[in-house]
C-alpha cells in the first residue's frame, strides 16, 4: 500500500532544523535524540512537530503512524484473510492454528485446491475465483 517511508522530503528546514544548527553545546544525548526524531518525522512528512497538531498530541513521537502498521497488510494478514475466505476449515477440516503450522507448499497447495473445488461446484464462482488468485499474487 505505501511504497516509501513517509510522503516525501521538505527540503526547507524547520524550525527543529534551525535549532540543531544553531545549538552549539549545552545538550544532552538525550534531548538530541529526541530533536532528531521529531526533526525526521517532520522531514518526511510522518508527523509535523513543528505544526499546530503537536500541541494536541504531545506524546506523538512515541505513537504509532499509520505508515508504521505492519501488521494490515503483511503475509499472515493475507494468509488469514484467504483461510476465512476460501473455507479451509470446513472443506478440509483443519484449524486456523493447524493450517498456519503447514509448510508454505502445502498452504499454497490447498489454497489452489480450494479455488478449484469451488469453481467446479459453481461456475459462476469462476469470477471471484480469478479475482482473488491475483489479489494474492500483490
Amino acid at each position: 500500500m505505501y511504497a516509501k517511508f513517509g510522503l516525501d522530503r521538505i527540503d526547507s528546514p524547520g524550525p527543529v532544523q534551525q535549532l540543531l544548527e544553531k545549538v552549539t553545546v549545552g545538550i544532552d544525548s538525550y534531548s538530541v535524540q529526541l530533536i532528531l526524531r521529531e526533526s525526521y518525522e517532520t522531514m518526511y512528512r510522518i508527523f509535523n512537530h513543528d505544526g499546530v497538531e503537536a500541541k494536541a498530541r504531545p506524546l506523538a513521537l512515541v505513537a504509532m503512524h499509520p505508515k508504521e502498521d505492519s501488521t494490515s497488510f503483511s503475509r499472515l494478514h493475507r494468509t488469514i484473510q484467504r483461510y476465512d475466505k476460501q473455507g479451509i476449515k470446513d472443506m478440509f477440516g483443519l484449524s486456523l492454528t493447524e493450517f498456519l503450522n503447514l509448510p508454505r507448499d502445502y498452504v499454497e497447495l490447498l489454497f489452489r485446491l480450494a479455488v478449484e473445488k469451488m469453481q467446479s461446484e459453481n461456475p459462476a464462482i469462476d469470477k471471484m475465483a480469478r479475482q482473488l488468485a491475483e489479489s494474492s499474487k500483490r
